[in-house]
């Protein structure tokens, strides 16, 4: 049976962060909240590109599940719907049409993700560990549900669980690049900097143009007091993705702290013209007016 499924990612839980995989498409993720977090998702569809694509998706599935069937065919297309569902944002909707896959197709790998998912981001995370267990029994090795699992149990606290299902990954695949990130963002969150930036490291040289490592990488090396490498590291970041804001303003610091105060407070304007204006935003808005404030002192 093919596999429709949809993904996680581990940057946050300031508010839901997901990824949806449909038949094949591969995700990536991992940025980490620190000091002015990158707090969206490295490449989270978005809705509103095309509004009626979910209700289309949705009318096409339906469609073809009011046709007779055989049973695995017609589950793949309740997964299917249920994946269109949490496009749209109708997670109870897509829950049922999970459900739905599994009573006609109780060993459906894809739909057990894809009801973990789905019931974590509604907080029913007892329920979505079970679903969890149920994926990792009909494929005990499967990356992406280590590696979603890892980001849920980070999410829920418990941290040394989430290594553990980072480094199951990497005991089978070395040069998983979103599996260093995530394990590095794990490590810090543990008190382990030398460690996590060492993760960010590895994963900066397997993908040279991964945005989510220079940057994690930048904010480790400002923890660690090293401004003019943490610049380096925020300046290729920028280069990959010229314009984010997150990391506009996290260059802009660094070069303050350095004394580099025409630079900084370049960025800082760059950051103030492209961030969103916010609630979960004020705050750093705010940081940044003042600090461009005082750059701007005679």
């Amino acid at each position: 049976m093919q596999d429709g499924v949809r993904g996680r990612s581990l940057a946050r839980r300031v508010s839901p962060a997901l990824m949806l995989l449909i038949l094949g498409l591969t995700t990536s993720f991992a940025t980490e909240l620190l000091a002015a977090p990158l707090d969206k998702p490295a490449s989270k569809p978005a809705m509103d590109d095309k509004p009626g694509l979910a209700e289309e998706q949705i009318l096409s599935t339906t469609d073809k599940i009011t046709q007779p069937v055989d049973t695995d065919a017609e589950a793949m297309r309740h997964n299917d719907l249920g994946v269109a569902f949490v496009f749209k944002g109708d997670l109870g909707q897509a829950i049922d049409e999970f459900k739905h896959a599994l009573r006609l197709q109780p060993n459906y790998f894809a739909a057990h993700l894809n009801l973990a998912n789905t019931l974590l981001d509604v907080g029913r995370n007892d329920a979505a560990m079970v679903e969890f267990k149920e994926a990792l029994r009909l494929k005990p090795d499967d990356p992406k549900t280590h590696n979603d699992l890892g980001v849920a149990l980070k999410e829920m606290g418990n941290l040394e669980g989430a290594i553990a299902e980072f480094r199951a990954v990497l005991r089978h695949n070395p040069s998983d690049v979103n599996a260093h990130n995530n394990l590095g963002v794990t490590l810090k969150a543990m008190g382990d900097l030398d460690g996590a930036i060492a993760e960010y490291r590895t994963a900066a040289s397997l993908q040279p143009n991964d945005v989510n490592a220079h940057f994690n990488l930048g904010l480790g090396l400002m923890e660690k007091r090293q401004p003019e490498a943490a610049v380096s590291e925020f300046r290729t970041a920028l280069h990959l993705r010229p314009n984010d804001a997150k990391i506009r303003l996290n260059l802009g610091n660094a070069l303050a702290g350095m004394g580099q105060r025409m630079e900084a407070a370049q960025e800082l304007r760059q950051y103030l013209r492209l961030e969103l204006d916010t609630p979960a935003n004020r705050r750093w808005l705010e940081q940044a007016e003042a600090k461009l404030r005082e750059l701007e002192m005679p």
